[in-house]
């Protein structure tokens, strides 16, 4: 983007260098502290970049949001986005006894965990089955409301391209501020951040008559794809 590279060619002081703005950019994912003691480690850490890619593939609902973040925090520009690690830090190692106790118990345990697992996996297909169906109700429900529709999407597009605008709006000021009179650049910094602030304030404002209409429509559409489930129930009954 044009104005920051203008920051970055300035090396304009008040934006934070790439190294100062720190943040976790992998997981720790410690094992049960038996682990050592069977398979000699404790722990594995993970990319967070790689975890994410696998959750947007995983959860397809979720995809966008979860590339999007991915891309703007993670974006495989630190070692830390690369490799995994599997070690084994200070730890208790347990005795042959307290191992053998420990297998015994879950060997006893193994057919009530079998039963547990089958059970939670039945239910996760069923809720997955479940979603697609209520999903592909949900669609065929919005076509009776599709001027609706197309209208609340047009607002949102339109908001985001003010969104979009208002961001480019700070970056510009935060350019050409070192420029100003220093005489005048109290009042005009101020001047400026009211103006920005009043078109955040009315761009939230549209967000919110755009939930409320969204939030509507759904109920529509949820009650129209619940009629007609209804009604092609008690049809084929």
């Amino acid at each position: 983007m044009a104005f920051l590279k203008e920051i970055d060619d300035e090396g304009d002081t008040d934006v934070c260098d790439q190294e100062d703005v720190a943040y976790e950019r992998r997981v720790c994912v410690p094992f049960p502290m038996e682990c050592p003691s069977i398979f000699g480690v404790s722990y594995i850490e993970l990319p967070i970049r790689k975890i994410l890619t696998w959750a947007a593939e995983e959860y397809k609902d979720s995809r966008e949001l979860l590339m999007n973040i991915r891309e703007e925090f993670y974006f495989g520009d630190h070692p830390d986005d690369y490799d995994y690690l599997v070690d084994s830090g200070p730890v208790h190692l347990l005795s042959r006894e307290e191992l053998a106790i420990r297998r015994l118990a879950l060997e006893k345990d193994r057919g009530a965990r079998e039963m547990r697992r089958l059970g939670f996996q039945r239910e996760d297909e069923l809720g997955e089955h479940q979603c697609e169906e209520d999903r592909g109700a949900r669609e065929a429900a919005r076509h009776s409301f599709r001027k609706e529709d197309e209208e609340i999407r047009k607002g949102k597009r339109d908001c985001w391209a003010e969104d979009e605008m208002i961001d480019r709006e700070w970056e510009r000021f935060i350019v050409e501020r070192d420029s100003w009179p220093p005489e005048r650049r109290s009042e005009m910094e101020r001047a400026e951040r009211a103006r920005l602030a009043a078109l955040d304030e009315q761009l939230q404002s549209r967000y919110g008559k755009l939930s409320d209409l969204e939030f509507a429509l759904m109920e529509k559409i949820t009650r129209r794809g619940e009629a007609e489930a209804k009604f092609a129930s008690s049809a084929s009954s």
